[in-house]
């Protein structure tokens, strides 16, 4: 019978699978371990061999991963033993069914333990996945769903040749028997998708699944780097077919990698022979650390020199070296990286050009202290053939000698002209020739220039006109004999090519601010013209419109050229109008300051003959007084002149041969002036001038010293003025020039011409001490002058007002011409421009605007005859 007592239960089979269930998840862990060890050791390698600088993110990411897969594994145990736990009450209680709540408890926690390792699998970024050996597909994770655009029921239970061309099934069971006996593999695997055609790249772990003994599949680990290889593929082109040296080394300099243009650029035949040796063995000259300049800044930036190294046939190559340096995220520096130019060609290229450059600046400076001596060895016979000329000119001559030798003078004069465009146009080339910069009256200017030029346009029968508006300014800063220079040239170039009619001068007013005014200058001329194809080439030096031998006019082509250098650099430019057989206007502009009209000072000029540079006067003297001036001359000719021209002015003088003599001379003689050569044998006298002013610095005296000299260059002229000189003149020597200097220095001209001619003020209603100069200062001729203009005038003004009224343009320009010729006389700038004005009005064939031009011209002449009128008074109590 049964005694109540039940005998002990047995495990159920349960018990037992859960006790399996965790011993395969610890060995799941372990094989899970042991791929990831391995994938990570692969990769490791791989990078190492293709990307070495990226290697230290592998470390981190391995980290990672096992972190999180020792969590999840801690989850999935405790999920067990919770199951075991409910198994072993589950034994407790078997004479007592479980309640439902019990039984869903457990099935919870099952389907969670699932669940669980699936999300840990999908949330990979690697891609997993287990095959069968012969090539069905068992599981896959969600990356690999995303990589390969299908869904995971497409892809698990099918073969992977549904999927893939590359790689071949039949290449793969090829390689199943090597893989059964070495149980896992590591590559790299190309994947050309059968659905896209596109080509992708894999970093790829096997590992074997084993049961039972046997290999019935594999389980994979794999990472994509198509991105990484088609980048390494594009730097690889690059690398191997950059044109310039690339060269990676170790912080030591040694190096780890060259590319092929840098093995040939240095002449090696492989990259084996320089990849491991240090680059500072390739210099030229071998450094001791072949980059000093990250010793004394360590930092990224670029670096670029200039280096050159020693080629495998030990010959060199200058190269250009850009480089940088990089650095780790803890400050130390990983390798240098850079590329090498070969500049040995471009070098050699710029060593020969200065060569050329240095040979063509000492060929131009041998041709300017050619031309310089050239100059000077012309102007010292010049000086006495002209000068000798002046003097004979000045004795009784019949009418045949006068005319021998004033053609003589003149042809003399020409070749001087010859001799400076020369210089001038040498100057040019050298980039030599610089403006000065002084304060000029520019209406004093022009009427002074016209004197001259009017001689020749009057005897050739032309008229010349000078035209200069209002609102141009008056008071200017600038270099007023180049100006002159280049008017010079414009105006004696119309006179020359012009046979009938006349030639205007025209200035006006294109532009001016607070500091600086920019001029308009024009001249016209009714002469032969200049075919449109000639007209740029007249600018060239040397250049003709005609350079037929059988040429009408002559010259040597300079003066436009010259005129043109000139006026650029006066921040102008020059252009001409013309058609040929009727006539040319030639154009300039020229920027020049304006003065400040409060400052009255003496400047310093540069000079030729026609314009001394004067620094100080002497005390005002109304009667020239007898000089005691000394001469120190070596040439005798240049002696004899000299003391003819002093002695014209009653002056006394004393010849020294030398600047000995002349220290000696001064010693036992009182002089009031010097006329001091340069060019002298034993002293110079340069040195006769220094030692002068030297020995004035102790007795308080200062004798004037004029220089007269054949060297014309400025830098001549600046060594007078620094040596102590105050004034030079160039030889030839002109009288008027000569005389005139020797007032000035020594006081006996009125205040108002002193200093700089240009420093003048002009009256537009009548400048009286300028026609006084032109008249050479007979105050009873201007008297005369005025007197029978203010008799013309009004006879004048009636046939202009008959004309304007009757509406005769033909009269009108008649007698406006006639008024403005006779205001001329006495500069009187307001009337000549309003009648100008009228006998443009009548000489375009029409009267309009006439009325209100005859009002300006009233009211002009009303201001001169009240002007001339007060001259008279002023003359009459003198």
């Amino acid at each position: 019978m049964p005694t109540g007592n039940h005998e002990p239960n047995q495990p159920p089979g349960d018990f037992d699978r859960l006790q399996r269930k965790e011993n395969e998840l610890w060995r799941l862990a372990l094989v899970m371990l042991a791929i990831l060890a391995v994938g990570v050791a692969v990769l490791s390698q791989q990078a190492l061999q293709t990307n070495p600088w990226h290697l230290e993110a592998l470390p981190i990411g391995a980290g990672v991963l096992i972190i999180l897969f020792g969590a999840h594994i801690w989850k999935k145990k405790r999920e067990i033993d919770e199951l075991t736990g409910f198994v072993r009450g589950f034994q407790k209680i078997q004479d007592s069914p479980p309640s439902a709540q019990q039984l869903e408890r457990l099935a919870e926690v099952i389907s969670n333990s699932r669940q669980g390792y699936r999300d840990l699998i999908d949330s990979l970024d690697h891609l997993i996945f287990t095959t069968s050996l012969d090539g069905e597909i068992r599981t896959v994770n969600q990356r690999i769903t995303q990589v390969f655009g299908f869904s995971y029921s497409e892809l698990v239970g099918h073969h992977m040749d549904e999927f893939f061309d590359e790689p071949r099934m039949e290449h793969l069971k090829k390689s199943i028997g090597w893989f059964e006996e070495r149980r896992n593999w590591t590559g790299t695997v190309r994947a050309r998708l059968k659905k896209t055609g596109a080509v992708l790249y894999f970093d790829c772990v096997l590992q074997a699944i084993i049961k039972d003994g046997k290999v019935v599949g594999a389980s994979g680990l794999a990472r994509d780097v198509t991105a990484q290889r088609e980048s390494e593929t594009r730097f690889t082109e690059l690398f191997e077919t950059l044109q310039e040296g690339v060269y990676f080394c170790d912080p030591g300099g040694k190096l780890v990698d060259v590319n092929p243009a840098m093995v040939r650029m240095l002449g090696y035949s492989h990259r084996d022979e320089l990849v491991g040796n240090n680059i500072g063995k390739l210099y030229f000259e071998r450094p001791e650390y072949p980059f000093p300049e990250r010793l004394r800044t360590p930092n990224s930036a670029p670096l670029m020199r200039e280096i050159t190294l020693r080629r495998k046939d030990g010959t060199p190559i200058i190269c250009i070296d850009n480089s940088n340096a990089i650095y780790d995220e803890f400050g130390r520096m990983v390798r240098h990286q850079g590329t090498l130019v070969d500049i040995t060609v471009r070098k050699q290229a710029e060593e020969e050009l200065q060569k050329a450059k240095e040979s063509a600046e000492a060929a131009n400076m041998a041709k300017s202290v050619f031309l310089a001596h050239m100059s000077h060895e012309i102007r010292t016979p010049m000086n006495a053939v002209i000068g000798m000329t002046e003097l004979a000119l000045d004795t009784e001559l019949t009418v045949e000698q006068k005319e021998y030798l004033t053609m003589v003078r003149d042809s003399g004069k020409s070749l001087l002209t010859l001799i400076n465009d020369i210089l001038d146009f040498s100057k040019i080339e050298a980039g030599k020739l610089d403006l000065d910069s002084t304060d000029f009256t520019l209406r004093y200017g022009i009427s002074e220039m016209a004197k001259i030029l009017d001689l020749r346009a009057k005897q050739k029968g032309l008229e010349l006109s000078i035209n200069i508006l209002p609102e141009v300014p008056d008071a200017l800063l600038g270099d007023p004999s180049r100006l002159r220079q280049i008017l010079s040239n414009l105006v004696d170039n119309a006179i020359k090519f012009t046979e009938r009619g006349g030639v205007v001068l025209k200035i006006e007013k294109d532009s001016q601010s607070e500091q600086d005014v920019c001029l308009h200058f024009s001249v016209s001329d009714s002469g032969i013209g200049i075919p449109r194809e000639k007209q740029q080439l007249i600018f060239e030096a040397f250049a003709q419109a005609d350079n037929s031998t059988t040429r009408k006019y002559g010259g040597t082509g300079l003066g436009l050229s010259i005129s043109s250098r000139l006026v650029q650099l006066m921040s102008g430019t020059i252009w001409v109008e013309s058609e040929a057989n009727r006539g040319s206007t030639f154009h300039f502009t020229a920027r020049f300051g304006l003065q400040n009209q409060s400052a009255n000072r003496m400047s310093l000029r540069g000079g030729g003959s026609h314009s001394p540079a004067l620094i100080a006067g002497g005390p005002l003297r109304k009667e020239r007084q007898e000089l005691q001036i000394l001469l120190v001359e070596d040439n005798t000719i240049n002696q004899i002149l000299a003391q003819r021209l002093v002695r014209k002015k009653g002056h006394n003088i004393v010849v020294a041969n030398n600047g000995r003599e002349a220290l000696a001379a001064l010693e036992t003689g009182r002089f009031d002036l010097i006329l001091m050569d340069i060019q002298m044998p034993e002293m110079s006298g340069l040195e006769v001038a220094a030692a002068i002013r030297l020995k004035e610095k102790t007795t308080g005296e200062h004798i004037p010293i004029i220089a007269t000299t054949a060297s014309v260059m400025k830098e001549d002229r600046e060594r007078c003025i620094e040596a102590g000189m105050d004034a030079y003149i160039s030889k030839p020597i002109e009288r008027e020039v000569l005389y005139e200097t020797i007032d000035k220095l020594t006081g006996y001209l009125p205040e108002a011409k002193l200093g700089d001619a240009g420093a003048r003020t002009s009256d537009p209603v009548f400048d009286a001490a300028a026609v006084l100069d032109s008249l050479e200062g007979d105050s009873e001729l201007l008297r005369e002058i005025a007197a029978i203009f203010l008799a013309q005038a009004p006879k004048h003004m009636e046939k202009i007002r008959e004309a304007v009224s009757t509406a005769d343009p033909k009269v009108l320009e008649r007698g406006a011409h006639a008024l403005k010729g006779a205001a001329a006389n006495l500069l009187a700038q307001g009337v000549t421009e309003a009648a100008s004005k009228l006998e443009e009005i009548g000489s375009a064939g029409s009267v309009a605007g006439s009325k209100e031009a005859l009002g300006s011209l009233e009211e002009e002449l009303g201001k001169l005859q009240l002007a001339l009128g007060e001259f008279e008074k002023e003359y009459a109590r003198s």
